[in-house]
């Protein structure tokens, strides 16, 4: 600490000594004064030896200043002198540049051809020693060598594409004379190896580890290898080979020639009428081989795969299910030949393509067959594609699959309805034998086009086919439920229900089984892949009426061409109903409609009755007819209008049911509002108090209702029933009560009862059964004081309104 420091500090210390000083006292003031005075003068005296170096440091400073200029001088000098020669070492390098570019160059060119000639020689070793010789059988491994040197091409040579192409097409021709060659040696090789195993005669498991299935593992390999190398230079690539593999044709080609003599030529065997014939012969042979398949050709293959560096592209390639691809070209040939003769026999058509269905499930479950995925498609056709190909045969089939679905679903429902509506026995759902009629009819279909490869086909099959019988069936059903008299036969304790009671709980049952039925299958996978396919779609009103749908135009065909709808405006509605959106869901195409803001869609929302004005004042004489008009249609999920269907006629035919019971019990308590127990005086004393008399039998058939619709519904509709049930009851008392103008203490203690015997009914099914007798119960438990009856009109105001 500087002298200056202790001084300011103790001057510091002096002036708050004397702010705190409040008795002043000579000697304290003489001794702050000299404090004080001691520490300015130090002070000063700093102050002087401070002024006095100041003119030195000052001329210090001076002299350093002139130094540092002096050197950014010569720093600037020699950076000037630095620029001045890279300028001139810039202005060389540009020109030595110039001089070594072309040497450059050249030597650049001179090295990618360096690395040509280089390759070039390495195809023409390669191809020396994948030629077949008198001594040599030629080397399979430099030919796969050639065909991986083709494909690694591209990254040799940089930006210089023609040197790739001069040996591209070298590489090409070169394969291209070595494979004539290299494939006739490995054929002939092959077939030796085939007729040492003594082809197609079936070979015995012990047999499979012989010397000659060794040869022929080898020998088919080799020839698959030599394929597909040939094959991966081409611009088809390995993956178009794959239907049509040489090794493969030389193993199939006695099997298709016993074929073609069989079911081609002029024998027995060879009858249009038979299709069962050709189809068992080929199951038969894939089952005589099928071992043989697996443990030799599928290893086979996959072995000729992995060594001609194809198995990346094709890892999903299976030896036997192109074995089987090869098998069924015949069989497809055949089914297509016989094509003109069966549409014209329907009986014949639906033989044939019954033993088609059943064929191709044969394969896929017993063999596991499926599409080669690597193949192309249009060469992959399935055997019962050649069906749906033809568009007589086709819409024939689908005819008669419609025909067949409809007369055994409706003649099982009609002609064995004494079976039919009856409940299979242990079945807690209550499901009858026509919905397991049903179940089992849709399984059929759904099976008969799944094996279709083209979702075109597939999803025509739905609309067509499943679609319209399903809506018989709702209609059947619907019909049958309705028809009962449960009306007019309503249930009573002292006699067996009646049969139309069973009858329509059967029919709800029924219908509630198939919604739940299409519910699931909505999101089963077959029909999940058909949903980008179900776009807006045109159904004739007389096949499928809608309903319960959303209807789009309901005009008869002079409105809908009417010129109207030729409007911008009209057709940016249709735009919007027709476009990207509706192959997703129907709401998306709504929404785009709506989005138009066209008052032509709006008026076309309109009820029929409104629709039919405009109707009538745009054309004089236009008349709806439901039967000849086309009606549009928005599908979302596939059967979403199928369960709506089922599910609203669940919901009408319950409502019928809780009105029948409804009307039946109130019947019983229509003598309610007289009881004398309503006024009975207080002076009447119950020991044990009981029901009502009016009551009593309401209560009673309330029970038996209950019982009979729990032992014959299903445990959802029979939750709607008794809920549905117990509203109307409730509301019903509920209006006798306050219709009633006076009460009195015991009457209020008798309701008390009479509401409490409700809820026991109720007990066996709700831990909660006042909660669905709300009103009955509020009112029983009101505050019994003896202002209760004055504010009675009050309660009633409160309850109607309630």
């Amino acid at each position: 600490m500087t002298v200056l420091d202790v001084m300011t500090t103790q001057l510091r210390a002096c002036e708050e000594k004397l702010s705190s000083i409040q008795d002043y006292k000579e000697n304290e003031l003489t001794d702050l004064y000299r404090l004080a005075e001691e520490a300015i003068n130090a002070m000063k005296a700093e102050q002087d030896a401070i002024e006095a170096t100041l003119p030195q440091l000052a001329d210090k400073e001076r002299h350093g200043a002139m130094e540092r200029l002096s050197r950014i001088d010569l720093m600037e000098s020699n950076a000037k002198s630095v620029q001045d020669k890279l300028t001139q070492l810039h202005a060389h390098t540009g020109e030595l540049c110039d001089l070594l570019e072309p040497q450059t160059t050249r030597l650049k060119h001179l090295e990618t051809q360096i690395q040509y000639f280089q390759l070039l020689l390495e195809v023409e070793t390669l191809s020396a020693r994948a030629k077949p010789s008198a001594g040599s059988n030629g080397d399979i491994d430099a030919l796969v060598a050639m065909a991986a040197l083709n494909q690694s091409l591209s990254t040799h040579f940089g930006m210089d594409v023609s040197f790739q192409l001069n040996l591209r097409s070298l590489i090409k021709q070169r394969m291209a004379f070595l494979a004539v060659e290299l494939q006739a040696f490995h054929t002939n090789a092959l077939d030796v190896s085939i007729d040492a195993l003594r082809w197609p005669q079936v070979i015995a498991d012990t047999d499979l580890a012989s010397n000659a299935v060794e040869v022929f593992r080898d020998k088919f390999t080799a020839l698959v290898q030599v394929q597909l190398a040939v094959a991966s230079v081409t611009a088809e690539g390995v993956e178009s080979e794959l239907s049509d593999l040489w090794a493969m044709q030389r193993l199939l080609q006695p099997l298709v020639r016993r074929f073609h003599f069989h079911f081609d030529t002029h024998v027995k065997t060879n009858d249009v009428s038979k299709p069962e014939w050709y189809l068992t012969h080929v199951v038969e042979v894939l089952r005589g081989h099928i071992l043989f398949l697996e443990s030799v050709v599928r290893p086979a293959l996959a072995r000729g795969l992995v060594e001609s560096s194809a198995a990346t592209r094709s890892n999903n390639t299976d030896g036997v299910a192109l074995f089987i691809h090869g098998l069924l070209q015949p069989v497809c040939a055949k089914l297509k030949q016989s094509l003109p003769i069966l549409v014209l026999n329907k009986a014949l058509l639906c033989h044939t393509v019954d033993e088609v269905v059943d064929f191709e499930w044969k394969l896929r479950q017993e063999f596991q067959y499926r599409r080669p995925p690597r193949v192309p498609s249009q060469k992959t056709l399935l055997v019962l594609d050649q069906v749906a190909a033809n568009a007589a045969a086709l819409d024939l089939w689908l005819q008669v699959d419609l025909e067949y679905a409809q007369n055994f679903t409706l003649g099982f429902l009609r002609d064995e309805a004494d079976v039919a509506w009856t409940t299979v026995a242990d079945d807690d759902a209550k499901v009858t034998r026509a919905a397991y009629a049903i179940a089992a009819t849709f399984d059929v279909l759904s099976k008969r086009f799944q094996v279709l490869s083209d979702p075109t086909h597939r999803y025509t099959y739905v609309a067509q086919v499943l679609k319209p019988w399903l809506y018989q069936c709702h209609v059947a059903i619907e019909r049958f439920g309705q028809s009962q008299p449960v009306m007019s036969q309503p249930l009573v304790t002292t006699a067996p229900p009646s049969s139309c009671w069973r009858a329509a709980c059967a029919a709800v049952n029924t219908a509630w089984f198939v919604q739940q039925l299409l519910r699931e299958h909505d999101e089963v996978k077959a029909f999940v892949e058909l949903l980008p396919i179900a776009k807006v779609t045109l159904h004739q009103a007389s096949i499928v009426p809608l309903k319960l749908k959303q209807t789009v135009a309901g005009l008869s065909k002079s409105v809908l061409n009417h010129p109207l709808l030729e409007t911008q405006e009209a057709k940016n509605v249709t735009h919007g109903l027709l476009g990207q959106g509706s192959l997703v869901l129907p709401t998306a195409a709504f929404s785009a409609a709506y989005s138009v803001g066209s008052t032509l869609f709006r008026s076309l929302q309109r009820p029929k009755e409104s629709v039919v004005e405009v109707v009538r004042a745009v054309e004089d004489g236009a008349e709806l007819d439901e039967r000849e008009s086309d009606t549009y249609t928005l599908d979302g999920s596939i059967f979403q209008n199928e369960w709506t269907w089922f599910q609203a006629g669940v919901q009408s035919m319950e409502e019928v049911l809780v009105a029948a019971s409804s009307a039946a019990i109130r019947a019983q308590w229509g003598q309610y509002h007289t009881s004398p127990r309503w006024t009975e005086p207080a002076a009447v004393d119950r020991i044990v108090p009981d029901v009502s008399p009016e009551f009593t039998g309401g209560v009673a058939l309330f029970r038996h209702h209950l019982v009979f619709a729990h032992a014959s519904l299903n445990p959802s509709s029979f939750e709607v029933y008794w809920k549905a049930l117990s509203k109307e009851l409730d509301g019903h008392v509920l209006a006798i009560v306050l219709q009633l103008k006076a009460m009195s203490k015991n009457g209020r203690l008798q309701f008390t009862h009479d509401v409490h015997a409700v809820t026991l009914v109720l007990r066996p099914y709700t831990s909660r059964p006042d909660a669905y007798v709300r009103r009955l119960f509020h009112l029983s438990h009101q505050d019994h004081r003896s202002m209760w009856l004055d504010t009675w009109p009050f309660m009633m105001q409160v309850y109607v309104g309630w």
